[in-house]
């Protein structure tokens, strides 16, 4: 599991060794129920920094870095959905050693769903935050995500140096705060390139059928449909497909929020869905 150092009062970093990548992750004070959080792509886990402390209070927290970003080990060439699924797996079996809820944002909301479907003792409970569903009929080159992927590889590969793609940043974007500017760039200079190339190929999603997975969900399921006209992931036809075909579903709208992570406003919400799987 390797050293541990604080990072703040309550939680502390530590690395677990899959059987293909290392995992670098944050965890909190011991309580009875496990809670695993899974970043979208692009990202790391601190974007659920402002979550943890509450969070903390009720459950064990887990945040991770897939592989491929943040402190997690690089693996060019294996970025596929069931990759990242694999890592998962065996951090839940091996590290948490019982049945977690799995909070995934986005890709991360894609590897809970993948990890719930072929490993469903693992898991007690799923929140799906924003998650791009469209993939049950759509491929990602058929969709405007694709030409913001491709900007976002070349924007990476043009600005190397961290203290360049900050003050790049800064003058482009303006109202963008030096906190998230910060995130930014933190995540994408620890990002592999590759992780974007898996998903302009569609190798991502290789040998993954949403339509497959999702009806072999048994666990109940809370969806975190982001606000369409900031920037949801989901269409009517997504959030219309999950509700014919995961069997035991909620929906919570964040109208404050596109596709991001969930506002601390509606954290109170969340929990009320994870105390009813706990109890």
């Amino acid at each position: 599991m390797g050293a541990f150092s604080m990072v703040n009062e309550l939680f502390q970093t530590g690395c677990f060794n899959s059987k293909e990548a290392t995992i670098s992750y944050v965890v909190g004070p011991s309580n009875d129920l496990p809670l695993v959080l899974i970043h979208g792509i692009a990202s790391r886990w601190q974007p659920f920094e402002p979550l943890l402390p509450q969070l903390a209070e009720k459950y064990h927290v887990f945040a991770l870095d897939l592989r491929g970003h943040g402190r997690s080990s690089h693996t060019p060439g294996a970025y596929r959905l069931e990759d990242y699924t694999r890592d998962v797996y065996q951090f839940v079996a091996h590290q948490i050693q019982t049945p977690a809820v799995i909070y995934g944002h986005s890709l991360g909301a894609l590897v809970g769903i993948s990890l719930a479907a072929q490993q469903p003792q693992w898991v007690r409970a799923l929140i799906l935050g924003d998650p791009p569903l469209f993939h049950h009929d759509t491929l990602t080159q058929d969709t405007f995500w694709q030409s913001a992927f491709i900007e976002l590889l070349e924007f990476k590969n043009a600005h190397p140096d961290p203290i360049e793609m900050d003050a790049w940043l800064a003058q482009n974007y303006p109202s963008m705060s030096p906190e998230r500017r910060a995130e930014r760039v933190h995540s994408l200079g620890t990002l592999d390139p590759d992780v974007l190339c898996a998903v302009i190929s569609n190798t991502q999603m290789e040998g993954i059928s949403l339509s497959t997975l999702v009806p072999r969900i048994t666990c109940p399921v809370l969806l975190l449909r982001g606000n369409p006209k900031l920037g949801s992931a989901l269409r009517e036809q997504d959030v219309d497909f999950a509700i014919r075909h995961f069997p035991k579903i909620s929906v919570l709208e964040m109208e404050t929020v596109g596709h991001g992570i969930l506002p601390a406003s509606l954290l109170p919400q969340m929990m009320v869905f994870i105390n009813a799987v706990e109890g």
